[in-house]
Order: structure tokens, then C-alpha cells, then sequence
């Protein structure tokens, strides 16, 4: 012990003797200053510092990507390329339009509305003269990948389904609740699909981008809950560019690894050694858009596991076609919730699903998960609004047994379960409901009671509810208030008229709020929506059934097996990988397969070009 303290002592006394040594220093160097001099300098240094080390931990580019992009934008500025880089673009633009939208002699693009509104036969007169210019010719087999459905009964029962809900909104749940009903079902479907449990959930949104992007939202305020402040995203250089596009919505550094030279596919090992403190999301594909081909996603699981960091597969063009393949006799490694770390699902109804377009799903293995999904801003003057996906002003949304609540606040409250309207006039908490029960209180101040089939008056202080069990909660406040995490198959529907926070929805269910107060929130990023794209998503669902997905599914891969196989006859071209799903990617290096494709192109065929490599 005395040695210790006396090795202790003698290097305080050594610190000591340092830091006088540098005092005198400084002091020194500061001699021929003046104070305010020595100030500025001071000043000075620390503002060109704290610029440095900020660009230097720039939130989403790396220092490489800082310089480069940097690089070129100076370039793209000097005088001399500026120029000559807005004339070749603007060359370039007219060609592609004129290549795009080819118009005859006579012909012109409508810049202005009418004069006078025209008739029906004239509008489907000129829809036929568009066609005819512009339409490639996808019934006749020559499209990869733009249109999925399209079959003439599939078709006119889609018309018939629009025409009927054209005018749906599900912004208004009390008008149109067979709207809000569909879209839960169709969240449930696909929830059962990909054998998500009782604790999962999910939403709609208008398509594999935006179920991609709500994902990484979740994962990067996941991680912000965590107390990491600059999120990471790991994924394949083939992952969709929707990750890409998260990353600059969001300000999340995406960080791409190779993928495996001889498979094609993600390189596991690669992912394991970038992930980091700062990994907030590893994320597979199912398949991947350039190459059709499947990640192991087995093997990213058990990193998610490992690490303890959330897995997103990313099945948006395969999502319906590898839940029906082992039906179909084409068995696949497993890609679900069936893998203990896969914790999200994107999948397109609108592409394997053939639902019209603008239909997608998000779904998450757990419903805490999806409560990051939604956005919440309690200071708005305009009061709530809640919506599940990304476009417009509101979007009311689905349950799943379409019930409605009205529920009035005039105080800072929050209430109740199914069916059940409330007036509060002060400060109230309210109810817990549970497995379709309606629960209704009544407070003369800071009281809570319970029951069934009870209207609730509050004259007090105010906390908010968590409903369980397929039940809706619809909300108005006037005050501050705090509002509702609802569980399994629920929906929210919210009033504010003060400072109030609301709803988390869970498991195929949405959120539909109106807010006269400061309140904002959103589960997604939409407001309206077209009711008629849910009903023609539920109604094609409907139409095909189980079987009629695995009978589809069996013949596109048997398929994509004969191609494959036909194409690695072919001298001088190759497959990349073993495609097992729908997509066959070849390339050459004999030849230019860009010319190719071109040549392709004339002959009516349409195929999608590839680079890195071609």
C-alpha cells in the first residue's frame, strides 16, 4: 500500500511539474497579444475546428465519399464545364423526350387546361391515340418486369372494383369502413404468409420504395431510442436503391459490402466485419431487383441474433412467389419470421401479388417495432393528423373487423375501447380495455374506473389508454394529453383539441386522427389515399386464393429453370448465380450487351439493363 501511494504521489507531483511547464509556455507565447487579440484566435481556432471535426462526422457520406463529392462539384462549377454541362444536358433531355413520347405531325403536348371541358368520346378518343404512340407491347410477353398481372378477367374485375370505390377515402373510417376493413385484411393475409405471430403487424403503403423507407425510418429512431445518434444501414451493393434513398431522406449512412464474386450475392462475412456500435439495420434481399438472386438470409439472422441488431429482408419483388414455392414443389432456405432474427418484411402486392398498382406491405415481427413507424409533432396549431402511408394530407385506416369509435374531449383526456363514445371536461385518464370489451369510466377528478358498455365524463387529470385485443379507440382532446398504444388488430381513431401526443397502432391496423389542437401525428407517410387501390388489392387477393398464388408461382419458376438452363447453352454469355426465383440476369464478356439490348429494343423486346458489372 505505501508503495503504491508513494508511486501515486510521485506521479501527481510529475503531472504538477508538466502542467506549470505548459502554463509558462503559453503564457509565454501569448506574451505580444493583446487580450482581445487572444480572444479572437481563441474563437477563431475553436469555429474552425468544430467545422472540421462536423465535415469530418458528416452523419450519412464517409470522408471518401465527402472528398468525391466535393471533387466534382467543383469541377461541375468551374465556368468553362458548367456550360458545356448545361448545353449537353439540355441536348440530351429534348432526345429522350422525343424518344419517350414520340408525337406525329400535328401533334402537341396539352400545357393548359381546355377552354371548355370535352366530352367522354373525345377523351377516350385521344387515350387511343396515346396508346397507340407510346404502349410497348406487354401483353405480348416482351416486357421483363413492368407489368406483373393484366389477364382480361383479372382486368375487368379491377375496373369494376375501382368504379365502385373510386370516391373512397379512408381518411374518413366512419364513411368508409369496409375500406378500412379490406386493407387490415389484406395486412393479416400477408402477415399469415410469411408466418408472422400474434404480436405482429403491419400496414399498406403505396409500394416497395415506401414500405423500404418507413422500414429504415423505424430501425434509425429505434436506434435513436437507443442513444445512437449516427445510425448505420449494412446491406449489398445489389440491395434496392430505395436504401439508398432512405439513407438521403433520413441521414442515415448506408454502408454498401460486396457481394460474393462467384455467387453473386451478399457477402456475408463482409457485412459482419463493418458491423459496428452504430448498426442500427442489416438488410437481406428476397430476391435482389439486379440479379434475381436470393441472400442468405439464414446467415444474416444469426449476425441480427448475434448482435442484437434488427434484420429487414427485403422481399419486395419476390414477396409473392417464395411464400408459395415450397407449395409449388420449389422449396427455398428459409426467409421469414420463421428465422428468429428477421424482424421486418417489405413485399409487393402489386408486383407477384398482381393487385393494381400502388399497393404494397410493410410488416414487422413484433408490434413494439411498428410503434417507431409513426410520427408524432404535439405542438401543431392545426391539431392531430394521422396517417399510415406517405402521400397527401390525412389517411384513415384499416382494422380488422371494421368497427368505428367516435369519442369527444373537452379536457386533456384520452378514452376508451370498441364502440364507445366519451365527453371529458378536464384532466382524465382513461381506460384500459381488454379482448372486445368496451370499458367506460367516470371521473370527478383524479379517478379511474372500469366497465363494460359505460360512457366516460372526466373532470380531472388526464393520462391515456392501452387497448388489447381487437378493439378501436377513437380520441378528441382538449388539453394536453398523452394517447394510445393499442395492441393486436386495432385502430386509433384521435380528436385533439390541446397539446397532445397520439396513436400507436400495432398489427395490420391504422391510425385515424383529427386534431383541432397542437398535435400531429403520422404511423406512416401518407395522407389520403385512393380507397379503390385497397379494394382492388383485397379483391385480387381474393380472386387467386391460395391456390391460384401456388399454381402462378409453379409456372413462372418452372419457367425461369427451362430459361436458365437454355441460356447457359448460349456461347459467349452467362448467368450470374443460381436464380432460383423469377428474375435471370446474363451478361458477356465477349461482347457489348448494352448494344445488344438495343438491338433487342428494336425488335420489341424490353429489358432491363444492368451496370457494375454489365
Amino acid at each position: 500500500m505505501d508503495a503504491a501511494q508513494a508511486i501515486a504521489g510521485d506521479v501527481l507531483e510529475a503531472t504538477v511539474i508538466y502542467l506549470e511547464k505548459a502554463r509558462v509556455a503559453v503564457n509565454g507565447a501569448c506574451r505580444g497579444f493583446e487580450g482581445w487579440q487572444i480572444i479572437l484566435i481563441a474563437a477563431g481556432v475553436t469555429l474552425l475546428v468544430t467545422r472540421l471535426y462536423n465535415w469530418l462526422d458528416h452523419p450519412r457520406l464517409t470522408i471518401r465519399q465527402r472528398v468525391v463529392h466535393n471533387f466534382w462539384s467543383f469541377l461541375k462549377g468551374l465556368p468553362i464545364i458548367r456550360g458545356k454541362v448545361k448545353a449537353e444536358l439540355a441536348k440530351n433531355v429534348q432526345k429522350i423526350g422525343e424518344e419517350m413520347y414520340p408525337t406525329k405531325e400535328g401533334d402537341h403536348f396539352l400545357n393548359r387546361l381546355p377552354a371548355e371541358g370535352i366530352s367522354s368520346d373525345e377523351i377516350f378518343k385521344r387515350l387511343e391515340q396515346y396508346k397507340t404512340a407510346t404502349f410497348a407491347d406487354w401483353k405480348g410477353g416482351k416486357v421483363s418486369g413492368c407489368v406483373y398481372g393484366g389477364t382480361e378477367e383479372l382486368s375487368t374485375l379491377c375496373a369494376k372494383v375501382y368504379h365502385d370505390f373510386a370516391w373512397t377515402n379512408p381518411l374518413h373510417p366512419d364513411v368508409f369502413p369496409e375500406v378500412r376493413r379490406m386493407e387490415a385484411e389484406v395486412v393479416s393475409m400477408s402477415l399469415k404468409l410469411f408466418h408472422g405471430g400474434p404480436n405482429s403487424g403491419g400496414t399498406m403503403t403505396s409500394g416497395g420504395t415506401e414500405s423500404i423507407l418507413l422500414a429504415m425510418q423505424t430501425y434509425r429512431d429505434v436506434a435513436w431510442e437507443k442513444g445512437i445518434e449516427r445510425p448505420e444501414i449494412i446491406a449489398a451493393v445489389s440491395a434496392h436503391a430505395a436504401f439508398n434513398k432512405a439513407s438521403h431522406y433520413f441521414g442515415i449512412r448506408l454502408i454498401l459490402v460486396p457481394n460474393d464474386p462467384k455467387t453473386h450475392t451478399l457477402d456475408v462475412r463482409a457485412m459482419k466485419k463493418k458491423i459496428s456500435k452504430n448498426t442500427c439495420c442489416l438488410v437481406a434481399s428476397a430476391p435482389s431487383f439486379p440479379y434475381g438472386l436470393l441472400d442468405d438470409i439464414e446467415a444474416v439472422s444469426k449476425l441480427g441474433e448475434r448482435y442484437n441488431i434488427p434484420v429487414h429482408v427485403d422481399a419486395c419483388l419476390g414477396g409473392f412467389l417464395i411464400p408459395f414455392m415450397e407449395k409449388a414443389g420449389f422449396p427455398l432456405p428459409p426467409f421469414d419470421f420463421r428465422l428468429p432474427g428477421v424482424t421486418s418484411i417489405s413485399a409487393d402486392t402489386h408486383k407477384y401479388g398482381y393487385a393494381p398498382k400502388g399497393s404494397s406491405v410493410i410488416l414487422y415481427k413484433d408490434k413494439e417495432t411498428r410503434n417507431f413507424q409513426f410520427f408524432v409533432a404535439g405542438s401543431w396549431s392545426g391539431g392531430i393528423y394521422a396517417t399510415p402511408t406517405m402521400a397527401g394530407n390525412t389517411y384513415a385506416t384499416p382494422t380488422m373487423a371494421g368497427m368505428n369509435v367516435n369519442t369527444l374531449h373537452l379536457g386533456n383526456t384520452y378514452a376508451t375501447g370498441m364502440n364507445v363514445n366519451t365527453l371529458h371536461l378536464g384532466n382524465t385518464y382513461a381506460t384500459h380495455t381488454m379482448a372486445g370489451m368496451n370499458v367506460n369510466t367516470l371521473h370527478l377528478g383524479n379517478t379511474y374506473a372500469t366497465g363494460m358498455n359505460v360512457n366516460t365524463l372526466h373532470l380531472g387529470n388526464t393520462y391515456a389508454t392501452h387497448t388489447m385485443a381487437g378493439m378501436n379507440v377513437n380520441t378528441l382532446h382538449l388539453g394536453n394529453t398523452y394517447a394510445t398504444h393499442t395492441m393486436a388488430s386495432m385502430n386509433v381513431n384521435t380528436l385533439h383539441l390541446g397539446n397532445t401526443y397520439a396513436t400507436h397502432t400495432m398489427a395490420g391496423m391504422n391510425v385515424n386522427t383529427l386534431h383541432l389542437g397542437n398535435t400531429y401525428a403520422t404511423p406512416t407517410m401518407a395522407g389520403s389515399r385512393p380507397g379503390a387501390l385497397i379494394a382492388g388489392c383485397w379483391a385480387t387477393m381474393m380472386f387467386f386464393g391460395e391456390s391460384g398464388y401456388v399454381n402462378t408461382t409453379r409456372q413462372i419458376i418452372a419457367e425461369t429453370r427451362y430459361i436458365t438452363q437454355q441460356l447457359r447453352k448460349i456461347k459467349d454469355i452467362y448467368v450470374f448465380g443460381d436464380p432460383l426465383i423469377s428474375v435471370v440476369a446474363v451478361g458477356s464478356d465477349k461482347f457489348d450487351v448494352f448494344r445488344a439490348f438495343a438491338a433487342l429494343g428494336k425488335k420489341g423486346w424490353n429489358l432491363n439493363s444492368l451496370q457494375f458489372p454489365a
